[in-house]
């Protein structure tokens, strides 16, 4: 091939390549990818977010798991609030349930899946479930019900849509901030945050998970009495953060990893922990299950941080069942 031709057809390919990528930054938005588990929805959290936590549900759903111990019984209670507040059956139209806050009245979930959005709706704002508003360019539908007739847990007050795929619901002044968040007035959950550092721990995958930074972690206990041990009590080190994950095939697993400030406290923690798993082993000396069940679980330290690692076979589950 000729040099000039050459130089034509890289210079081409350049711009094209080029073209394609200011494209692809318009319609992607680099400033909403993904956070670790938590989808490019999730930086319009506020940036005072304190704890995150996850659920795959359909991975939940379609496990022998859920079959073998909730359907078995009966679905969980916040399924049935969520079907009846939107009309969305969380075991058909859900993909996944992100929760996040920074105390415990301000909390939103993002509802992730495949729904119809102009059925929701049509629930939403009938006269039986809510009403209708807007706020900050969006329809906001303010759900029936109050901070007294529910438990803790996000508060079922307001919802709105974020996009086709994603519903947000929470406290009327939470969404509210949410939709204002969305609309640039304030900054969210940035990818430097210390929160956004633990969520890239988080294992990929997993049924479920949950981060928490240290100003939440701060308001932990941190004496705590020993099981058993009259007035004797626990110091707890101060944690720096928590990144638990778990599934639930082909046995219920847990790993959790608790940060301190140094490999002293990482250490005293480990210890503290093996401990209590070994005065539990001695109370449980008439009750095998309850021994195998701590036997399930190992405790490590590494540098400053503390691992709990915890598996639990259906089997041992099934010993700890309520006979009927």
């Amino acid at each position: 091939m000729p040099r000039s031709r050459l130089i034509v057809v890289v210079a081409g390919a350049v711009v094209t390549l080029g073209i394609l990528g200011a494209v692809g930054a318009f319609l992607l938005d680099p400033t909403r990818s993904a956070i670790g588990p938590l989808p490019g929805q999730g930086v319009w959290l506020a940036s005072e977010t304190r704890y995150v936590m996850g659920l795959d549900v359909q991975r939940l759903v379609h496990s022998a798991f859920f079959a073998r111990y909730v359907r078995s019984g009966a679905r969980p209670r916040s399924f049935l609030e969520l079907q009846a507040k939107t009309g969305l059956d969380p075991e058909r139209d859900v993909q996944s349930i992100i929760v996040a806050g920074q105390g415990k009245d301000d909390s939103v979930a993002l509802v992730l899946g495949s729904f119809d959005r102009e059925t929701l709706a049509r629930v939403m704002g009938s006269p039986e479930v809510g009403t209708v508003a807007s706020h900050s360019g969006a329809t906001l539908y303010l759900l029936a019900g109050n901070d007294q007739d529910q438990g803790p847990g996000v508060k079922l007050h307001a919802a709105t849509f974020l996009d086709d795929t994603t519903l947000a619901l929470g406290s009327r002044p939470a969404i509210e901030a949410l939709l204002g968040r969305r609309a640039g007035r304030e900054p969210g959950l940035g990818q430097g945050s210390s929160l956004a550092k633990l969520l890239g721990r988080v294992k990929p995958g997993s049924t479920f998970w949950m981060v928490g930074d240290p100003s939440l972690l701060a308001n932990l206990p941190q004496v705590l009495p020993v099981p058993g041990g009259g007035q004797d009590r626990l110091t707890i080190p101060g944690l720096l953060g928590l990144v638990v994950a778990g599934d639930v095939e082909p046995q219920v697993s847990l790993d959790l990893v608790a940060d301190t400030k140094d490999e002293a406290a990482a250490r005293n923690l480990a210890d503290m922990a093996r401990g209590l798993l070994a005065l539990a082993t001695m109370q449980a000396s008439q009750r095998p299950e309850l021994k195998a069940l701590t036997s399930a679980i190992s405790v490590t330290s590494e540098q400053s941080s503390v691992r709990v690692i915890a598996r639990f076979p259906y089997a041992m589950l099934d010993l700890l069942r309520p006979v009927s």
